[in-house]
């Protein structure tokens, strides 16, 4: 399953978004987040994270066929653009075990 998103609301542990697939609670997920690198020479150069991350709250949108998700982010390191992947529900066995 692979999805893509905007986050509505993002901080050092964590952040929220809308999705249109359904995750459940404590799956685990791999994401990719676009971050803007505030590089005044290229203003729309963005830095890419690939994070491992924990759905911690999943609801309904009422009137809507997305879900608001909440996720936790456990771990991220930073990638290059050629490398990024989008959102997807489990991680690869690499992945589980931090390689």
């Amino acid at each position: 399953m692979r999805f893509q998103t905007q986050t509505k609301d993002i901080n050092p542990s964590g952040f929220y978004c809308r999705i249109n697939q359904l995750i459940q609670p404590w799956d685990p997920v791999a994401c990719d987040i676009a971050v803007p690198a505030h590089d005044r020479r290229y203003p729309e150069d963005v830095v890419y994270l690939r994070c491992k991350i924990r759905a911690v709250r999943v609801e309904a949108i009422p009137d809507s066929a997305e879900f608001g998700l909440a996720c936790r982010i456990e771990d991220y390191r930073i990638i290059s653009a050629q490398m990024k992947i989008g959102c997807g529900a489990g991680l690869e066995e690499s992945e589980r075990e931090g390689g």
